[in-house]
């Protein structure tokens, strides 16, 4: 079950079990793991702070994995395959380590998500890189 630890302004920032999620000015959805292990709860409950924060189509991503060391299978499947797809134009990834990089390789491999998808260690590139996608206004 979803449980939200706290909140922290309900219009852009969200903390749950496993992470935040904030909305940046730019529109611009991140989500930061405080967790070692991605588990299926943390991906339900970034789904649902989607929901919570009206971000629930054309959603540019930016997922910090700099702290995840492992990913159940499950979660995987439910943050890429079964809804991320229908909810994100595109997703960066932010990660400093051998290990994050092979779990995303290897989550690339397997799921192939149908969006763009790219890998940075520098925030601000991968801001620029979404901006890229974002719909014109």
């Amino acid at each position: 079950m979803f449980r939200y630890v706290s909140v922290v302004d309900m219009k852009n920032e969200i903390k749950f079990e496993g992470g935040n999620v904030c909305v940046c000015k730019n529109g611009i959805v991140s989500f930061t793991t405080s967790v070692d292990k991605l588990e299926l709860e943390h991906a339900q409950g970034f789904i649902d702070c989607l929901v919570s924060l009206g971000q629930t189509t054309d959603v540019l991503v930016l997922f910090d994995a700099k702290s995840l060391k492992e990913s159940t299978a499950a979660a995987v499947k439910k943050y890429t395959a079964e809804k991320l797809e229908k909810n994100a134009t595109a997703l960066a990834v932010l990660n400093n380590s051998a290990v994050s990089r092979f779990l995303i390789h290897t989550f690339l491999a397997i799921y192939r998500p149908n969006i763009p998808v790219r890998m940075f260690e520098d925030e601000a590139q991968a801001k620029e890189w979404l901006l890229e996608f974002k719909a014109p206004q």
